[in-house]
């Protein structure tokens, strides 16, 4: 019972032995069945990470077997250890030969695909010109095919890299949806700055934009976005510049009927299923509008509830967005409210847009859902992120600083430990960027004074030892508001000195040395005090800076005035204010690559990954984009109002006409023969595998003939 409620799963729980597998597909007397459960043993081993190659050649006869399924598995196996065994790995090449010239374009396309696979130099070439002559295939299914293996072709030999240019500029041109998706897909990866590919073709792919599949719309969208930006003026400065010259000539234009036809082709995306198309076409609206259209914040909202899986995703890109032009979001900022049954990623993304969102209407409103979070969870992570959030507020509007701070100072008696220290951390970036630029916000110097003065009385009280680093930082670099009560303070960290983590000894010695320099009489004891505790700490960073303020502050030669200003200077020195960690992300991504992409997040270029380019100063020519036939453009006199923005009140998935030869049938005709190199290809195929296989291929179709 157990072995039918886990179906296929139970091959997980065998262990794998290649000597019975081996001889369970070698015996003739196997079945279908024998051989199908010996293969699915072996990519069960693949997928675990074993290492079963040792029956290599064993397996290599099975591609000769009738069963399609079988064959399947057969080349799912061969492809993945091809590089370890490139001498058996020639083994079905006769076999592809016959595959590639079968009457069904899914034998056809499926051996393409596996002999493209296949990565040993040996046979590369030919795989080129295979692939070339499935480029003339008449089934649209095969040259898709073969438009996503030169991505693999060209990966493994670039000196294929020209022939395969060939292939995909005559794959553009293809009038087939399906085969001009993959051809958009290999352009973005072998030559995604090759614009003149895409000049003759740019007005029919956005016409059929709404017809490719939904893969390749991902990789259209991206592919016009660059090109748009490559070749279309800023329409903000081209709007400005063609009004002014609007009023002198009438034959003038507003933007581009290229550009509006682009974006006309783009926006009805927004529609639909599949969440990386409605992100795509939001990602085209961020670089190519001005503003960021609403319709387009109302899809990614509506994708986010609908695709559960894709969540995180988008609320990546929203928060990308939002930091940029966080109007059209205003409306749903109920809708980044953190939920408790939300995994904590998700928490903390929404908390992040929400912070983005407040304004002077939502303010108070949202320090109260701050309150409750802060009440009612209890995960570090997200509580860390709401009281940084809360210190970027106070930062981004003068009226919110004097709110958040007393809410900031409320919580650092709190019990818990870790809202405590966040706490502090926070108050310490807000103090530094502020206080020397006090003039500017509602809090004047002596509010400053006062909050730095109950940090100092509370200093004690509090049991984080980051708060309490934190803590000593503010009050050894804001020392003038706290000379009053430095008897008081100094008393206190000389009773707690011996207690302290390192990094707070090395915070009190700071603190101790500036207070001495401004009130030497009153403090010179305590000073020499705390100079004897450091000196005989097993820490030896704390002995270094101990025997560095001793011979700065204490030396045998008396110091000479200009000496003295610069104990002053070297001491009691302003720090710059530091750029505090923004709610939006702990490091800010690189706004040079494509948004979607990982080196968008990490920083470095990855393999793959492009960046965006800037708006160009020179567009091209029209004329560039025409056909002989040119399917029809966006009126001439029109702007940005020209643009058809999808109905606001359903989003309901854009429909996907489908041509009839568009999904592979069990049979088609037979595929286009080119007897320029048909012959020498197949010639120089036999010639390599005959060398390695010898009669192993043959005793092997024999038996399963």
């Amino acid at each position: 019972m157990a072995g039918t409620l886990l179906g296929e799963a139970n091959y997980f729980q065998r262990k794998i032995r290649l000597d019975v597998i081996k001889q369970l597909i070698e015996s003739p007397q196997s079945s279908e069945s024998k051989i199908t459960e010996g293969l699915k043993q072996l990519l069960v081993g693949i997928s675990r990470g074993e290492h079963v190659s040792k029956i290599y050649p064993s397996v290599a006869k099975l591609s000769a077997h009738r069963n399609q399924e079988i064959k399947k598995m057969v080349y799912i196996y061969l492809t993945h250890y091809a590089e370890l065994e490139p001498e058996a790995a020639l083994l079905p090449i006769s076999i592809l030969k016959k595959d590639l010239s079968n009457v069904n374009q899914l034998v056809r396309a499926t051996a393409l695909r596996n002999l493209s696979s296949i990565r040993v130099k040996s046979i590369v070439h030919l795989t080129a010109l295979a692939i070339k002559k499935a480029s003339l295939d008449t089934s649209p299914y095969v040259r898709k095919v073969a438009a996503h293996s030169t991505i693999k072709v060209v990966s493994l030999d670039l000196a294929q890299e020209p022939m395969m240019l060939e292939v995909i500029e005559h794959l553009l041109k293809d009038k087939n949806n399906a085969v001009l998706g993959g051809a958009i897909a290999a352009f973005s990866v072998l030559c995604p700055n090759h614009w003149a590919f895409l000049h003759k073709n740019f007005r029919r792919i956005c016409h059929e934009l709404s017809s490719i599949d939904e893969w390749g719309q991902i990789s259209a969208l991206a592919v016009l976005t660059r090109y748009a930006r490559a070749h279309f003026l800023d329409p903000s400065e081209d709007g400005q510049e063609t009004k002014r010259s609007h009023k002198k000539t009438n034959d003038a234009t507003l933007l581009d009927p290229d550009y509006l036809l682009l974006l006309n082709s783009a926006l009805p995306l927004l529609r639909s299923l599949n969440s990386a198309v409605v992100l795509a076409a939001a990602t085209l609206c961020y670089y190519l509008l001005p503003e960021f259209p609403s319709h387009a914040a109302k899809a990614l909202i509506h994708t986010m509830h609908t695709n559960a899986h894709s969540t995180l995703t988008i609320l990546n890109n929203i928060q990308v967005f939002a930091s940029h032009q966080p109007e059209p979001f205003l409306p749903f900022i109920d809708e980044f409210c953190p939920s408790l049954w939300d995994s904590t990623p998700i928490q903390i993304q929404k908390i992040q847009i929400f912070a983005l969102l407040v304004n002077e209407r939502n303010f108070l409103q949202s320090i109260r859902r701050f309150k409750y979070y802060l009440a009612h969870y209890s995960s570090e992570p997200f509580l860390q992120v709401i009281i940084a959030s809360i210190g970027q507020i106070a930062l981004k509007n003068p009226s919110f600083t004097d709110i958040c701070l007393q809410f900031l100072i409320s919580l650092i008696l709190d019990e818990n430990k870790l809202i405590t220290s966040y706490a502090v951390i926070a108050i310490k970036q807000i103090l530094q960027r502020l206080i020397d630029s006090s003039q500017e916000y509602s809090q004047t110097q002596s509010d400053y004074t006062r909050i730095t003065q109950y940090l100092a009385k509370v200093l004690d009280t509090i049991n984080s030892p980051e708060a309490r680093i934190s803590v000593l930082w503010i009050l050894a670099n804001y020392t003038d508001h706290i000379l009053h009560m430095s008897h008081l303070v100094l008393t206190k960290l000389a009773k707690i000195f011996v207690q302290e983590t390192v990094p707070s000894k090395l915070q009190i010695l700071n603190l101790t040395s500036k207070i001495y320099l401004l009130k030497p009489d009153e403090t010179k004891l305590i000073f020499q005090y705390l100079l004897d505790l450091a000196k005989y700490d097993v820490n030896y960073d704390l002995r270094d800076k101990e025997r560095l303020l001793r011979n700065l502050c204490f030396s045998s030669v008396p110091h000479p005035p200009v000496s003295q200003q610069r104990l002053l200077a070297l001491l009691l020195s302003k720090k710059p204010a530091s750029n505090p960690a923004s709610p939006v992300s702990d490091d800010e991504p690189n706004q040079s690559f494509y948004i979607g992409y990982i080196s968008f997040i990490l920083g470095p270029n990855v393999d793959g990954c492009f960046t965006i380019p800037p708006w160009t100063k020179n567009k091209s020519s029209s004329e560039s984009r025409c056909l002989t036939t040119s399917p029809p453009v966006a009126s001439h006199n029109q702007g940005l109002s020209a643009i058809q923005s999808p109905s606001p009140s359903s989003y309901a998935p854009a429909s996907n006409p489908q041509r009839a030869d568009q999904s592979p049938s069990p049979r088609n005709s037979q595929p286009v023969v080119n007897s320029n190199f048909e012959q020498q290809f197949w010639d120089d195929l036999d010639e390599q595998a005959s060398s390695t296989t010898g009669s192993d291929t043959e005793s092997s179709t024999d038996s399963n003939a």
